[in-house]
């Protein structure tokens, strides 16, 4: 029933804007990566080990961004699916979402601690 509705034209050109700029999110994500990877060998040191948890979260990210930008861009180029495409795009920004929600938490708990534990040093 709902797996044959079809969008506007107008509509449509709104996915297709959407799915073109979540579609850059993911490419400067991974550009920003690759920077990072760059950066890793040539300034390796021990604080850094954690640069290989950040370059996972992001490379997440990118991921859940190009999946949503694929699933937008269906909805603009096939019919008959709409609504299940639209679907899978705002899954796709949902794990998106409640990634950056526990990165957020997790900075936020890292930042209080470093702050904490700093104020015991100098102490």
């Amino acid at each position: 029933m709902a797996q044959n509705y079809e969008f506007t034209t107008e509509q449509e050109k709104i996915f297709a804007d959407l799915a073109k700029n979540v579609r850059f999110v993911g490419i400067s994500i991974l550009t920003i990566i690759a920077l990072k990877i760059i950066g890793f060998f040539f300034y390796f040191s021990a604080e850094h080990t954690l640069l290989i948890v950040d370059l996972l979260v992001i490379f997440i990210i990118a991921v859940c961004h190009f999946s949503a930008a694929k699933s937008l861009q269906k909805v603009v180029d096939t019919e008959g699916n709409d609504i299940d495409h639209f679907t899978n795009a705002i899954k796709n920004f949902n794990r998106f979402y409640f990634l950056y929600y526990w990165a957020f938490v997790i900075f936020i708990l890292s930042t209080a601690f470093s702050y904490l534990f700093n104020l015991g040093v100098k102490g």
